[in-house]
């Protein structure tokens, strides 16, 4: 019976695991720190606008005794740029024709209240050659503007016949006025 106990107590000792053994501690891990924050992102910069632009014209009619047919003068800008003039002169006898701006808003009758150039426009040399049985056509650019202190828009566009290459006689008159599209942005 000694051998059976002896049997049992080893039994029962290997069956609980033996001896008893140190507990493993487990490894520390290295704390990583964690990734700084993504930066903010740079803000869109805003748009930038389309240059604004502007157009006006002056409907010519002519004085008494002219044999220029009723036109038009398209007048365009663009934000930063000269203006650019468009037009076709008909029924004028062959010669040179000057095209200038005046002081007035009005042109009167006959061009009477025209006033005198007008100050900032007075340097520009607009002048249309007209062939014998032709039309006088301008298109260019100069340095005038549609829109700010020395704005060309509510005066009167005035055609000259030439006088030894000078501006001379009356011989058409409009008030320069902003399109009805640039009325709406103002």
């Amino acid at each position: 019976m000694k051998q059976l106990v002896l049997i049992v107590s080893c039994l029962a000792l290997v069956a609980c695991g033996g001896s008893k053994k140190a507990a493993v501690e487990p490894t520390p891990v290295a704390k990583v720190p964690a990734p700084p924050p993504e930066p903010e992102p740079e803000p869109e910069p805003e748009p930038v606008p389309p240059p604004q632009e502007w157009s006006a014209s002056a409907a010519l009619a002519p004085v008494k005794g002219a044999k220029l047919k009723p036109g038009a003068v398209r007048l365009t800008q663009t934000e930063g740029e000269g203006v650019r003039v468009v037009t076709t002169l008909t029924g004028l006898a062959a010669g040179t024709y000057h095209l200038v701006v005046h002081e007035s808003a009005d042109c009167g009758k006959n061009a009477t209240k025209i006033g005198p150039a007008f100050g900032p426009a007075a340097e520009v040399a607009l002048a249309v050659a007209v062939a014998k049985g032709k039309a006088g056509e301008l298109d260019t650019m100069v340095e005038l503007q549609l829109d700010g202190e020395d704005a060309i828009v509510g005066r009167t566009l005035v055609v000259h016949a030439d006088k030894k290459g000078k501006p001379g006689a009356v011989v058409a008159c409009g008030p320069i006025v902003l399109d009805a599209d640039d009325d709406d942005e103002e």
